[in-house]
């Protein structure tokens, strides 16, 4: 089992390090944010699923056994429909395959002109032929030190990893790992069941991040759903003081809580969800837009090492936690957390909406680049508003 879990893990963090970069870099730019939030939102199904399997095969002798052996079935459609993937165009430029590059660009933007794909896959080439020069001038060692001491590369790394820190550290995942067992313990019936709701609450609140991560930007629907986290965690915080005060602030199993504070510690927790759905579930996983591309699958690794990294952190410490500083303790030490994530997107978290992977880098040249990304932003805007005039007057004449 623990080979197995090993071996899994490796999956997991490549693919969660791999997934999000070859969406981002098959997308076109106005359908960027929400390839990768689909993303999310197959995982968020896959975790309703799975939670729907595990509440099935609860009361079945060895039904957890059948939980752990239906997981590969998945993967092994997943295998199969690898082979059918296409490869990313700023790889195959950098491969010297123009035709196929080409090719695959006409597939992205479907619907323009002949001549503005020509643009497009130009403008990719003398990007792209730029890393190349870097990557064949330097070894992985220089590229690494230019992740680090390069100013550029280092704001865009702080932000990757930053965003990533406050996704784990939020305490979300312990939630998802342990809802079923703080449920049970609260006094629910069914705790599977509960956790459920709380699954089913992720995954309807990243189809709203789905609808509108594009429209909205990633930066303001972060500074609108990060409070409802620190809410959410507060409020769950001051019903388990409640909830827990005969049993000195502990959780004790077997106990009879109030069903009222039982029911406000669920809506809190669903709050909290809705909240972290809408937002932070998947703006980090937008990371691969921050880099360019001669240090992107380096940036990339680096921001998801720390999620997984934090993911360890909280995992490893929450049942301590609750134990040292009791359940209200630890839930308004993780609405802390919220708070500084929250202060960390207002200072250096910049929009990166409607600007390309290329024009993203140039977002870093002074600064966290936020009033510089808006800047771009307009910029962009208005030669669109001018070509849709010219386009409306075109064609009245």
């Amino acid at each position: 089992m623990i080979g197995g879990r090993f071996l899994i893990g490796v999956g997991v963090g490549l693919a969660a390090c791999i997934a999000p970069l070859y969406i981002q870099e098959l997308s076109p730019t106005r359908l960027r944010g929400r390839m990768v939030v689909l993303n999310v939102v197959m995982i968020t199904l896959g975790q309703v699923i799975a939670y729907g399997i595990g509440a099935g095969f609860d009361n079945i002798h060895g039904g957890w056994r059948w939980m752990v052996g239906l997981g590969a079935v998945p993967a092994g459609i997943q295998f199969i429909i690898l082979f059918f993937l296409p490869e990313s165009p700023r790889i195959l430029i950098r491969r010297g395959n123009m035709t196929a590059a080409h090719a695959i660009m006409s597939k992205i933007y479907a619907y323009a002109k002949p001549e503005e794909v020509d643009l497009k896959v130009a403008v990719l080439h003398a990007a792209v032929k730029q890393s190349i020069e870097i990557t064949n001038t330097t070894t992985f060692m220089q590229r690494f030190k230019s992740m680090m001491f390069d100013p550029i590369n280092r704001r865009a790394l702080i932000v990757g990893c930053g965003m990533q820190a406050f996704q784990q550290l939020c305490g979300f995942n312990t939630l998802m790992y342990y809802s079923a067992t703080l449920f049970k313990e609260i006094g629910f019936d069914q705790p599977t069941a509960v956790g459920l709701i709380i699954s089913g609450t992720n995954f309807i609140f990243t189809l709203v991040a789905l609808k509108w991560i594009d429209k909205i930007g990633r930066r303001r629907i972060m500074i609108w759903s990060a409070p409802g986290m620190i809410i959410g965690l507060t409020l769950a915080s001051i019903a388990f003081h409640f909830l827990t005060k005969k049993t000195n602030g502990n959780l004790v199993d077997g106990t009879q809580y109030s069903t009222a504070w039982s029911a406000i510690v669920l809506l809190s927790m669903i709050f909290f969800v809705a909240s972290y759905a809408t937002g932070l579930g998947n703006v980090p996983w937008q990371q691969g837009e921050l880099f360019g591309l001669e240090v992107r699958g380096l940036g990339t690794s680096l921001s998801t090492a720390t999620n997984w990294a934090g993911n360890l952190l909280i995992g490893s410490t929450y049942l301590s936690l609750m134990a040292k500083i009791t359940p209200a303790g630890a839930f308004g030490f993780y609405a802390g957390l919220c708070f500084l994530g929250w202060l960390f997107v207002l200072m250096c978290f910049p929009e990166t909406a409607g600007l390309s992977l290329e024009e993203v880098k140039m977002v870093f040249r002074n600064g966290f680049g936020i009033r510089e990304s808006q800047r771009l932003r307009k910029a962009k805007k208005d030669i669109r508003d001018r070509d849709n005039v010219k386009r409306a007057v075109d064609e009245r004449e």
